[in-house]
């Protein structure tokens, strides 16, 4: 089996402006952003993946969240059309670095998608409807999905940035979820671990099977490790500042 790829990008100076539904207690410090996520490249690296990375242009403030830029679907890259403005150059970048090892297409106006709202398990991928992913977004990528045999179900979500900001998977059979946030039955059939009082729950599966959960989500830490599963911190705390989580920070093959 080829080993799994996690692309990630650069962080520019002009991380220093990305974007913030509210304004952090302290400004980002792009300096200990950078320490940060060369932390969090080791922890891909140590855990399985093999890195590649691919330069951020200095306009973009938030394209160090490469997830949001597209989405992999078994050999296909889908360039996405983000909610927010400001973020919709960022894609073009990563179809131009990746055009090579893919088969490209795009979401079109007037869809929006951000990959932070796509969460892929098993053989389905469950696709937010938030404030930065539109119907109409959802659809285009429902229908390549469909080419490819794969199923996507929509879910509305409520006061989130993104469905995987509040939900991601530990393993194809196993969900950690903030409650509150979408309906708990678009999931039937999987299991779902709740965790009470949380507002973000993001989690990475790295490919040796252990969790990489942010230093800053101690209770997510200790219900994932109670279930059995070995858990891996680092501490993401400027990147959290521009809600940000550990898997819009890269790309990855093996969930496409």
């Amino acid at each position: 089996m080829l080993q799994p790829i996690a692309f990630v990008r650069s962080i520019p100076d002009s991380f220093a402006g990305a974007l913030t539904r509210a304004e952090p207690a302290s400004a980002i410090d792009v300096t200990a952003a950078r320490h940060q996520h060369a932390q969090y490249v080791a922890c891909l690296g140590g855990g399985g993946f093999e890195i590649e990375h691919i330069e951020t242009p200095p306009a973009f403030a938030d394209g160090p969240f490469i997830e949001d830029a597209a989405v992999l679907l078994i050999g296909t890259l889908l360039l996405t059309r983000p909610g927010a403005p400001s973020r919709r150059g960022e894609a073009a970048g990563v179809g131009e670095a990746l055009a090579d090892r893919f088969e490209i297409c795009s979401i079109e106006s007037p869809g929006t998608l951000e990959g932070g709202d796509v969460l892929r398990v098993g053989g389905r991928i469950y696709v937010g409807n938030s404030s930065r992913t539109n119907d109409d977004g959802i659809q285009q990528l429902a229908a390549v999905a469909a080419e490819l045999g794969i199923e996507t179900i929509q879910v509305p979500v409520l006061d989130s940035l993104h469905l995987k900001s509040v939900i991601t998977a530990l393993d194809d059979e196993t969900l950690i979820a903030a409650p509150g946030y979408f309906d708990p039955g678009v999931f039937a059939g999987l299991r779902v671990l709740w965790v009470q009082g949380a507002s973000e729950v993001n989690v990475l599966t790295l490919p040796d099977g252990r969790i990489l959960i942010p230093a800053s989500k101690r209770t997510v830490q200790e219900v994932v490790g109670a279930e059995g599963y070995e858990v891996v911190t680092v501490d993401v705390s400027e990147f959290e500042k521009a809600d940000g989580g550990l898997t819009c920070l890269s790309l990855r093959t093996n969930d496409g």
